[in-house]
């Protein structure tokens, strides 16, 4: 069961969110290696941003890095 990284609570797994999930987490991991990078995020309301964002850095911790979480609406 994947944990959510900004709760800690329990979700479903994911379906077809692979690639994005290994492109975030390698960037993730580049950070903590001391390389500064960018990664952009978007789509429609409600198709699962935020359920990628916390799988993908659900490991900061563990490679040293702190998370910060924020969010906006219209």
């Amino acid at each position: 069961m994947l944990r959510d990284v900004r709760s800690g609570t329990a979700r479903g797994p994911l379906v077809g969110r692979g690639a994005e999930i290994a492109r975030l987490r390698d960037a993730l991991v580049a950070v903590a290696a001391g390389q500064g990078g960018l990664v952009l995020l978007e789509g429609e309301p409600g198709i699962g941003k935020s359920t990628v964002l916390s799988e993908a850095f659900a490991d900061a911790p563990r490679l040293g890095c702190e998370l910060f979480w924020g969010v906006a609406d219209d």
